[in-house]
């Protein structure tokens, strides 16, 4: 006789049977597997997944789908699209992409897949924890990317779930996996209080007692009313099975729970169309540059990140491996204006504090130093003193820095002069305002220029206060045919600050960019035809902020602002590296990496290899949508930022 599996036994009925045909097995995550098959191994492993599940990325993906597998732990898939038919693997393919959708009844009814009440119950926080992962890696707020656009002047049509296409699968370790335990608390709770309800209605119905007309109270015997429409017992014992045997019941209660958390608010769907060519839909168009991200390294740290962190160069590597160019970087910042050069030391930089997490007040450097960022292949711009006022210092680096680094981009002369005064700067003295500084920085501009015996040679600006007070057009106002042809672009800094709120808000980071540099960059483009840079920048100024720029959230915010900027026609981007050791917003230290290089790598890996890039939608919205187009004009990869906000799951 064959052996009847256990899972076609119902609880309480004492082992008996159902009278389920074995011809017609039901498929348990514990009992039963299918046999192991190399040809669909492989073409799974071809698809991307990794087990049951599929890497995110894998090939040209075009829509967010459930797909069943032989895993209990098989969430939020991703459909390998274009052509393909459902298969023997369980995916699904699409037949005539015509756009992307998402909604949240996915994680309901991946949540049905559990078995039973019991082991629901007592793994529901590792279900949901697993679900939210799937959501943060794939979905998550929602990174998307297509290597295989929709046809030219198709509309993409967004449902407010959540959904990502990307090329690599981002694992935000901890502090991902503390936001979903936080995220799930209040879902997690209810349902152990709804399985709890559900217990105790069932104890209540098997030790149900009754006083009989004789006023004896006992287990109940005999029918219930007749107008209940059936006795007694059967009646007890069908609603018992339901209330037992049924998983999907709590499971969907449970999957109900968490996708409400997730979509609270967000139900309308938004549809954006996708130019078929560069120029079309009245977008602004913005040229990319072959490397759009760079580094900023604080100057008396950069000796160190070049040769006492590992990961610089990997991830530095990993960027070019994109890209195809070497990231640029830039060696500056505060310590540059209390540098000294001192041709006669060995030494790449002499400094002394008395805490290693401090920055140095003073510090001299020597050839070497520029020797060693000769050694970088890409492109540098390298900071010097303007604060000390001792030009004849300055040119002597300069000369050095023109004559060793091979890749030199530009000379930057100071560093925020516009704290000058404030810092105690000797070349502000007196009085100190934009008009004073502009004036300076064009006699500096001519000086060191000529000293060196290049044009398109000086990174001007360099300010962080907001423009146009301080800005490049108060500057170019001042500026002479002769001063200008020594300046080769003009650059800005700007840390957005505030909480992870409002970096998490794509209106904000939109309205930051747009009010802070829009009419700078404009008229530097009619005024000069030169490039405009964000030369340091970051999540928010002095090293960061410990519950802000480490956090995943940074990561999404470091990826809408860095394509933002992009899209305002802003050529490069610098990210700022403090001290070694205590930097908050740092994309990698010594002996970690931070979450922020993982939204920067999304941003490189849209842009790499494009000409051109529009944001598609207004700003407004919480939606960041960037489209980038080939040399040809033909757009061929787009990325949306579609913030998903979890209320009170993360303080």
């Amino acid at each position: 006789m064959t052996a009847i599996p256990r899972h076609w036994r119902p609880r309480g009925s004492g082992g008996r049977a159902k009278t389920r045909p074995p011809t017609s097995p039901r498929r348990s995550c514990s009992t039963q597997r299918p046999p192991f098959d190399p040809a669909l191994a492989e073409r799974r492993k071809a698809a991307g997944f990794v087990g049951d599940r599929l890497r995110c990325g894998a090939g040209s993906v075009s829509k967010l789908r459930v797909t069943k597998s032989h895993s209990c732990k098989s969430f939020v898939s991703l459909a390998t699209p274009s052509r393909g038919e459902a298969g023997e693997d369980g995916l699904n393919g699409s037949k005539g992409h015509k756009g992307l959708a998402a909604t949240p009844e996915l994680l309901c009814r991946q949540l049905k897949m559990a078995r039973n009440l019991v082991k629901i119950a007592q793994r529901a926080e590792s279900l949901v924890v697993g679900t939210y992962q799937q959501m943060m890696r794939r979905s998550a707020s929602v990174l998307t990317m297509l290597n295989k656009m929709p046809d030219p002047g198709e509309s993409l049509t967004v449902a407010d779930g959540a959904f990502c296409i990307s090329r690599e699968q981002l694992d935000f370790g901890d502090l991902g996996r503390q936001a979903v335990l936080d995220a799930c608390q209040g879902p997690l709770k209810k349902s152990k209080d709804l399985w709890k309800r559900l217990n105790d209605a069932v104890a209540a119905l098997r030790a149900r007692k009754r006083v009989d007309k004789k006023g004896a109270t006992g287990p109940r015997k005999g029918p219930i009313p007749a107008n209940h429409g059936m006795k007694g017992q059967k009646k007890e014992r069908l609603i018992e099975n339901k209330m037992v045997s049924s998983p999907y019941r709590y499971a969907s209660k449970l999957g109900a729970l968490c996708a409400a958390l997730i979509t609270q608010g967000i139900n309308a769907a938004v549809t954006f169309a996708i130019p078929s060519k560069v120029g079309d839909g009245g977008h602004s168009y913005a040229p990319l540059d072959p490397a759009p991200l760079g580094i900023s390294f604080e100057f008396f740290a950069f000796p160190s990140y070049l040769t006492n962190v590992t990961a610089t160069n990997q991830c530095l590597s990993n960027w070019k491996d994109l890209t195809g160019v070497w990231p640029p970087i830039r060696i500056g910042g505060t310590t540059q204006d209390r540098a000294s050069f001192d041709a006669s030391t060995s030494a790449y930089v002499v400094y002394s504090v008395a805490n290693p997490a401090d920055a140095p007040m003073t510090l001299t450097f020597g050839p070497k130093f520029m020797t060693l960022a000769g050694t970088y292949p890409g492109s540098v711009v390298v900071g010097l003193n303007r604060g000390k006022n001792n030009i004849d210092n300055t040119i002597a680096a300069a000369k050095v820095a023109v004559a060793e680094v091979k890749n030199l981009l530009a000379i930057e002369l100071g560093n925020e002069p516009e704290y000058y005064s404030k810092d105690g700067q000797p070349i502000a003295r007196g009085t100190w305002n934009p008009s004073v500084d502009a004036s300076s920085q064009v006699d500096w501009n001519i000086r060191i220029g000529s000293a060196v015996g290049k044009n398109n040679i000086i990174q001007a600006g360099n300010w962080n206060q907001a423009p146009p007070q301080w800005g490049a057009a108060q500057l170019i106002a001042k500026e002479n045919a002769t001063s200008k042809q020594y300046v080769r672009h003009y650059a800005h800094h700007n840390y957005p600050g505030g909480d992870i709120q409002k970096l998490q808000s794509h209106s904000q980071t939109a309205s930051n960019v747009r009010s802070m540099f829009a009419a700078d960059v404009a008229a530097v483009k009619q005024q000069t035809g030169k490039e405009y840079v964000l030369g340091e920048t970051n999540s928010v100024s002095g090293g960061g902020a410990a519950n802000v720029s480490p956090t995943f959230g940074a990561a999404l915010w470091t990826m809408d602002y860095a394509l933002r900027a992009a899209a305002t026609h802003i050529s490069r981007t610098y990210f700022h590296h403090g001290t070694v050791g205590n930097c908050q917003y740092c994309f990698w230290g010594r002996y970690s990496m931070g979450a922020p290089y993982y939204g920067a790598t999304a941003a490189v890996a849209l842009t790499a290899g494009a000409r051109t890039i529009p944001a598609l939608d207004d700003g407004s919205a919480k939606e960041g949508v960037y489209v980038v187009f080939d040399g040809e004009g033909r757009a061929f990869r787009l990325l949306m930022d579609n913030y998903l906000f979890l209320p009170g799951a993360v303080s």
